[in-house]
């Protein structure tokens, strides 16, 4: 009980904020929340996020997470466009997931990032814009995945290949 308080205390800011949150959602402390808004943020139920974790959308810009997905701690989740993590996934720590480039005129439309059902980040990848994974893909540590693979895919490298 007095863990239910405490997460319900730490991610009273983002639920003030407009992020949806289903049951049993765990937002642990230091997640950013000086002048973003979480409107277009959905966390399914039995969602984890790590401490530290920067999560922001811009314009119309959309996260949406998968029921039971662990998500570690210092990641980046940027939307500018939108950004789906399936079901079941585990996403490592320091792992960024960008969907616009920063250009001297702001940042870009962006594509979207999609990424299946029962997914496997590496710590320290990166999934950047247009990326779409199949389910049960599993990446690579520090990779950096510039292009979609299908489902069951093993990849890792940068840019990423498919080894397996």
């Amino acid at each position: 009980m007095i863990l239910n308080i405490i997460a319900l205390i730490v991610s009273l800011p983002a639920r003030l904020g407009g992020m949806k949150m289903g049951k049993n959602v765990i937002l642990a402390p230091g997640y950013g929340i000086i002048s973003y808004r979480y409107d277009n943020v959905i966390l399914n139920d039995n969602v984890i996020i790590g401490r530290n974790a920067f999560i922001q959308t811009f314009g119309k810009g959309t996260i949406r997470i998968g029921v039971g997905t662990n998500i570690g701690k210092e990641v980046t989740i940027s939307s500018n466009n939108i950004i789906t993590i399936g079901k079941k996934c585990l996403v490592g720590y320091r792992v960024s997931f960008l969907d616009h480039d920063h250009t001297v005129d702001g940042l870009s439309k962006g594509k979207k990032i999609s990424i299946g059902n029962n997914c496997s980040i590496g710590a320290q990848s990166f999934i950047l814009k247009g990326v779409t994974l199949g389910d049960g893909c599993v990446v690579g540590a520090g990779s950096v995945v510039t292009k979609s693979f299908p489902a069951r895919s093993v990849i890792a490298g940068n840019p990423a290949k498919k080894i397996k």
